[in-house]
């Protein structure tokens, strides 16, 4: 998070900018970590999962469902 913020605050975002989306985040977003999610993907049925990309909170998955 600490990451994130200090980039949001690079590319000019105020401290209430940031209590807004932090506020909109404790909210509406609930994150998991990417183990578990692989592990729903799998245990739905989904094979060859994998992790592609990952950048502060974003990840891109990979799977096959065959």
């Amino acid at each position: 998070m600490d990451t994130w913020k200090d980039e949001a605050m690079k590319l000019g975002s105020t401290g209430q900018d940031w209590k807004t989306w932090m506020e909109h985040q404790d909210q509406h977003d609930f994150h998991a970590a990417a183990t578990d999610q692989l592990k729903w993907l799998e245990k739905s049925g989904f094979s060859e999962t994998d992790i592609v990309w990952r950048n502060l909170l974003w990840t891109v998955f990979h799977a096959v469902k065959k």
